[in-house]
């Protein structure tokens, strides 16, 4: 039994099911795609939403350090850290929001927090460490409030 090469036509005829293949699975993938970002797109705009923001829960406070005459030397306390993502602050308006209102809420200055807001690049740019719960539930507030993302 002998196996004839492909002919020119046989040659054609693979090309041709190997493009259509090709097609129908590009189309899937994209039909895919779009019901992802279409019609699913409250439920994985919850899910990152709940991956930005989270609570990390720390070992149990030790307690208050006393000297011996009873004057505190050093206590536990909750403290935050109040930082943005550039990336996420599309306009120049809304850095100058952000940067307004912080500076008015933590005392920072204006121009760093703002040159921190226009890093385009950067994912991560700490605004003040060691907040006090007041403060972080202004900023919490502010973040509804001016609806911000980053």
């Amino acid at each position: 039994m002998s196996v004839k090469a492909p002919n020119l036509s046989m040659r054609r005829r693979i090309q041709f099911i190997s493009f259509v293949m090709v097609f129908v699975i590009t189309g899937v993938l994209i039909a895919r795609l779009a019901y992802l970002n279409l019609i699913n797109y409250e439920e994985y705009k919850k899910k990152a939403s709940q991956q930005q923001f989270k609570v990390t829960s720390i070992a149990p406070n030790r307690g208050t350090i006393y000297d011996s005459l009873g004057n505190e030397l050093a206590k536990s306390a909750t403290v935050w850290t109040v930082y943005l993502v550039p990336v996420n602050i599309k306009s120049d308006e809304a850095a100058k929001t952000i940067a307004q209102g912080l500076s008015e809420i933590l005392g920072v200055d204006y121009d760093k927090i703002y040159e921190k807001a226009k890093k385009e690049k950067s994912y991560y740019q700490i605004v003040k460490k060691r907040i006090e719960d007041e403060d972080a539930d202004r900023v919490r507030q502010f973040i509804l409030d001016e609806k911000i993302k980053g």
